[in-house]
């Protein structure tokens, strides 16, 4: 009682602004938990606000320079039990069991007369002196504290649903790696992080589930560059083609031949193999040269002092011959996805701005070429037909490269259907191992756009 009055006596009105109706929604929108009192607790303070008439929730600006002693009689609640009890289905016991509770947690004050009646008192009834009944003063006061209330667990709640919508993409990226593994290691992280995905998904502790976020993160993360690794295994060309050249063999894919003698070709074309290399020659400093006979496969290793004698020369012409050097820098993987530069994108936005009927516009607010492009790019996934949320994630997703294949859609004329065109070249740029030739792409429609060249036709519809 002492905590709630200290809350009473600090009452002067409800903020200017606020309203009955917007203190009950306060009361519907935080959790009794809150205050650490029964759900029917709560549902009993609920009602006796909401059985006190409108007129006695006045602001500060409508209490400035009156008496607060008087007027905060008006907040005094005078309903019988018996009418309370008939409106929740509760005993006058219950009743007053919640009155304590709602008094332990500083939100109420409640006075009784000594015959448990309750009413105003005094010689005019409009006017009265005092009154017996529970005290609605230190909830109004409280008022600003239950909006920061109120406020902070919608932010929790809306963290809470981006947390678990990210858990949910983490756990279908999860899936789709999962059916393009191939190692044993592979599939055994995917199926770990996909048990801790299920065990926290439905956790109500938040903390758990972004410890399950974490995880799964990481876990695509590493299945991710595994999945890189194996693509570029599969996508790295060699410098010399494996394809067969209208011989009977084919070059080895690794190595690159310095010289090929025109006059070292037989007759049919065949190749000619060296000797083979022997036990005793292992001396891996010597440099090693290739060479074929006739009717040999791939050719041998050898080294360099181990040269054909005339005899094999003759007998079989040689047809090339060159050296490994180990000090070769190794190849560059293949890159999946190639961007324009941002200086040509800007050179033909001019153009494209106006066939749409719009003017190039440098605003200073994009200092730089890349926030400018993507401003452009933006707006024009706006005018194909993507939602703000849709925009959003793209942009975060894929940056420059949504702005530059949302103005590829927009300014190909053939497009019969722009949205899905540009789905199309999103999910290309999201898939991970499909390649996407943006820069070939904004060449052909710079050529269109500067010869007047029919564009070339779409590949989605």
């Amino acid at each position: 009682m002492r905590t709630a009055e200290k809350w009473a006596d600090l009452w002067c009105g409800l903020p200017d602004g606020a309203s009955k109706s917007q203190l009950l929604q306060l009361l519907e929108d935080i959790p009794a938990s809150r205050f650490g009192v029964p759900v029917k607790a709560w549902q009993f303070l609920h009602r006796l606000v909401k059985r006190q008439p409108q007129a006695c929730f006045l602001t500060q600006s409508e209490l400035h320079g009156r008496d607060l002693t008087t007027a905060g009689l008006a907040l005094i609640s005078t309903w019988s039990d018996d009418v309370l009890g008939e409106d929740l289905d509760r005993s006058s016991r219950s009743l007053a069991r919640y009155r304590s509770d709602l008094a332990a947690a500083g939100l109420i004050a409640f006075r009784d007369s000594p015959d448990r009646s309750r009413a105003f008192f005094g010689k005019d009834r409009d006017a009265p002196d005092d009154a017996y009944g529970v005290d609605l003063k230190p909830l109004v006061a409280r008022y600003s504290e239950l909006c920061a209330i109120r406020d902070g667990l919608r932010q929790v709640k809306s963290e809470s649903v981006g947390i678990r919508r990210s858990l949910s993409r983490a756990r279908n990226r999860l899936r789709e790696l999962k059916a393009l593994m191939i190692e044993p290691s592979d599939h055994l992280i995917a199926d770990q992080a996909l048990k801790v995905v299920e065990a926290v998904r439905r956790r109500k502790d938040i903390d758990a589930v972004q410890l399950g976020l974490q995880h799964a993160n990481e876990a695509v993360a590493s299945l991710e560059a595994s999945f890189d690794r194996m693509m570029n295994d599969v996508l790295l060309e060699p410098d010399v083609s494996g394809a067969p050249d209208s011989l009977d063999t084919q070059l080895p894919p690794s190595l690159r031949p310095e010289s090929i003698s025109e006059e070292g070709l037989g007759e049919e074309g065949t190749w000619f193999r060296a000797p083979a290399l022997t036990s005793n020659d292992t001396d891996a400093s010597t440099p090693i040269s290739v060479k074929t006979v006739e009717n040999g496969s791939l050719a041998s290793y050898v080294h360099q002092d181990d040269i054909v004698s005339d005899d094999v020369a003759n007998e079989g012409r040689i047809l090339f011959e060159f050296t490994l050097d180990a000090s070769a820098p190794p190849r560059q993987p293949v890159q999946r996805v190639t961007c324009p530069e941002l200086s040509a994108v800007i050179r033909l936005l001019p153009k494209l701005m106006d066939r749409l009927g719009y003017s190039f516009y440098r605003d200073p607010r994009f200092r730089d070429d890349e926030s400018l492009v993507l401003a452009y790019g933006q707006a024009a996934g706006h005018r194909i037909g993507l939602d703000q949320s849709a925009i959003r994630r793209y942009s975060s997703q894929h940056g420059i490269r949504f702005a530059i294949a949302a103005l590829l859609t927009e300014g190909t004329q053939s497009v019969e259907n722009p949205k899905s065109y540009l789905e199309g070249i999103l999910y290309k740029l999201g898939s991970g191992w499909m390649k996407v030739d943006l820069a070939m792409s904004w060449g052909r429609l710079t050529r269109h756009y500067l010869t007047g060249s029919p564009p070339p036709p779409p590949r989605y519809r």
